[in-house]
């Protein structure tokens, strides 16, 4: 129950930065009943073995999920889907790291303590679809999504 209830905060937190209202969840209640049993079976992940490491945590995954229920559930703003099943996302951030990794190492290395980020004119080109992505300094992905 312990874990259980450091998720529900991990959410609840999510949908206040999101200003995510009670009256919304309705309407995503599905989406939150998966992303629950998701957190299960995510705790820190590393996309390559290399170090430095590009790495996502509960958190990560937490506002990545929320971000895009948002969009897609609350607001309907069309945007192209992406996978909010842990499996299926790990797999497309995968191949979209496996896309920058020399490019945020080198970064890393020239400027220390900075946030890499790959968005505008520069967001990455995968399958058909733009996607966005904001990594720490310490390699932790903090967000990611897909533009129009």
């Amino acid at each position: 129950t312990k874990y259980f209830w450091k998720n529900i905060f991990l959410i609840i937190n999510e949908f206040k930065k999101l200003k995510i209202k009670k009256i919304d969840l309705t309407v995503i209640k599905e989406n939150l009943r998966e992303t629950l049993k998701e957190l299960y079976f995510i705790d820190e992940e590393r996309f390559n073995l290399d170090s430095p490491t590009i790495y996502w945590d509960k958190k990560s995954y937490v506002h990545i999920v929320c971000r895009h229920i948002l969009n897609l559930k609350i607001e309907k703003i069309n945007k192209s889907v992406i996978p909010y099943l842990l499996k299926d996302l790990q797999i497309l951030i995968q191949r979209i790291v496996n896309m920058i990794y020399n490019e945020w190492q080198n970064f890393s290395r020239e400027n220390p303590g900075k946030k890499f980020s790959k968005y505008g004119a520069e967001s990455l080109y995968y399958n058909g679809n733009y996607y966005v992505i904001h990594i720490e300094p310490d390699g932790r992905i903090v967000s990611f999504y897909n533009l129009d």
